[in-house]
């Protein structure tokens, strides 16, 4: 649940912060929202989030944008900075790219102060943009992402990762352009698996996770007709999401401050947070994760999950036969369902081609 912001709510709470936004265009639309917010105490204009590069909107300033466009190097820049709040957007397509590379290296080299809050979400283009291997590329990338966030940015910065929210059985607009329109139908399941691997991965590198695709899943009524935006007040609730995370985490630590009362077997760091320690008797995998000891007998994959072994099975012919094979029965399964982007990746060939 969330709790209901007004004007001088938002006001209050973000003075003196800068947050930074990194993702696509439903990111955009909380972006909007919340500079709207700061502004009136109402809903956001249909038309008016829809809008695209726009040389200004409700004060801020578009810094740096290029055509308008399909592609993947779209480029969208925006800088809203008013009574004491900085916010930047960055329209992104890949979840570690330049710009964020560049950012992170300028607060690396303190050429550039770190924002207070982070918020970030690219995860529909990831995994449909970019080719046949997206997927693993976006593991990967997300791997990537989290060590160069957790050895650029101060304790203090607040790293939020929003999952992607539900999208319809038949989505269409922008994403979706003719080379990927086959996977409109399995995309919603191919959002929920990438979710729940960011989750883990986010959350073992000590960042938080605001779980927009839980809170909208009963707010389907509320979708925009693509099947990918959301409604106004679908936004709004976004944005109340969000504000509200930011404020229970700046409770949580200041609370963890004042109240001195610290484990001895626990680290902290400066700000009351609880920080993780290795220890030498516990197995970890590349992302940090605890993992079970490795056992001869138990097959792994690249990402220390544990892999089941195909074992043969019986199943009966027409007329009572016994026909051995091994599972998965992909030969029994309709073609689009025979494996999804997020397990094909062991297979020498994939059967989409861009």
């Amino acid at each position: 649940m969330s709790d209901i912001y007004l004007k001088k709510d938002a006001l209050n709470l973000l003075e003196k912060r800068h947050a930074v936004f990194f993702g696509d265009s439903n990111m955009r639309s909380v972006y909007k929202d919340l500079v709207w917010l700061m502004n009136k105490n109402s809903l956001i204009e249909r038309n008016v989030l829809k809008r695209k590069l726009g040389n200004s909107f409700m004060g801020d300033t578009l810094v740096k944008s290029s055509e308008l466009h399909k592609g993947r190097d779209f480029e969208e820049v925006r800088k809203y900075e008013k009574d004491n709040v900085c916010m930047e957007y960055f329209f992104i397509t890949r979840c570690y790219n330049n710009n964020i590379e560049d950012m992170m290296s300028a607060i690396k080299k303190k050429g550039r102060s770190a924002p207070d809050v982070i918020i970030m979400n690219s995860c529909l283009w990831d995994i449909t943009r970019w080719g046949p291997n997206g997927v693993t590329a976006y593991k990967d990338n997300m791997v990537k992402l989290m060590k160069l966030l957790k050895t650029s940015l101060p304790p203090e910065t607040l790293v939020i990762w929003t999952t992607a929210p539900p999208i319809s059985t038949s989505c269409s607009g922008s994403l979706l352009i003719k080379q990927v329109e086959f996977l409109q139908h399995t995309l919603r399941f191919e959002v929920m698996e990438a979710n729940v691997f960011a989750r883990q991965i986010v959350v073992s590198y000590g960042f938080d996770v605001l779980d927009i695709h839980h809170h909208l899943r009963m707010q389907i009524h509320r979708r925009a007709d693509d099947g990918i935006h959301w409604l106004p007040l679908s936004v709004r609730h976004m944005t109340n999401l969000l504000l509200t995370h930011i404020v229970s985490e700046s409770v949580l630590n200041k609370e963890n401050v004042l109240s001195g009362t610290h484990d001895l077997g626990v680290a902290y760091n400066n700000y009351g947070e609880i920080v993780d320690q290795w220890r030498p008797d516990v197995t970890y995998n590349k992302y940090g994760e605890i993992v079970d000891q490795w056992r001869p007998d138990v097959t792994y994959n690249k990402y220390g999950e544990i892999v089941e072994p195909w074992r043969p099975v019986v199943m009966y012919g027409n007329y009572g036969e016994p026909v051995y094979m091994k599972q998965p029965f992909y030969h029994k399964l309709k073609r689009c369902w025979r494996q999804s982007l997020f397990h094909r990746q062991e297979r020498k060939f994939s059967p989409y081609h861009f």
